[in-house]
């Protein structure tokens, strides 16, 4: 077990059971790796991990890499990656219980085979320069399962294959429901994500 805070600068491995208690901040042109089957557990519920530089989260089917807080009923901040040109990926991750799991915000980033459960949201993009491939994930048990995206160009933005717990948008309760019309977000009819590591 380690513990993480503060800057992170150059590349940075990580694995096993790494505890988040302050807001980490990885620097412009640094790079986390995090190894399959890690967890990442934010112990302090404000903490935020701020990405400048690029996070490469590499999970497989039998070893997802977790982003959580420790206990139910408890919560962390979330993801944010912001102003940063270098691809992070998201590969085999499950995300649970954070008030924003990725925040992007003019960063390029690939989302793929994700798990999203218990947080009060998924996706918040924003930022003219975003790039972002959200691909065969599922969305679960959420609050709001649907993404959030904010003054963006739609080229950018890619939604292919995922799985949306509703059958349709709400757009009563998401204000971006018509910038998801324009992105024509649809749900597949069945969980693209195929792990044999079930749920816990």
């Amino acid at each position: 077990m380690s513990v993480l805070a503060g800057e992170v600068s150059g590349t940075v491995y990580l694995e096993y059971r790494i505890n988040i208690i302050a807001t980490t901040i990885v620097k412009k042109d640094a790079v986390l790796k995090i190894k399959p089957g890690s967890a990442l557990v934010f112990l302090n519920p404000e903490a935020q991990l701020i990405v400048y530089g690029s996070i490469q989260a590499l999970g497989d089917k039998g070893e997802p890499i977790y982003f959580e807080s420790p206990e139910p009923n408890t919560s962390w901040s979330g993801i944010k990656l912001k102003n940063s040109l270098e691809r992070s990926i998201f590969k085999y991750c499950r995300f649970r219980r954070a008030k924003v799991a990725l925040e992007i915000e003019n960063a390029n980033v690939f989302i793929w085979q994700c798990r999203f459960r218990e947080n009060e949201e998924t996706l918040l993009i924003r930022g003219k320069e975003s790039k972002v491939l959200v691909k065969e994930n599922s969305f679960m048990n959420n609050q709001a399962n649907w993404p959030s995206v904010e003054s963006i160009r739609s080229t950018n933005i890619n939604f292919e294959k995922n799985y949306w717990l509703e059958s349709k948008i709400d757009a009563q309760n998401n204000q971006a429901y018509n910038r998801l019309n324009e992105l024509k977000i649809t749900s597949e009819s069945k969980d693209p994500t195929d792990w044999s590591v079930p749920e816990k």
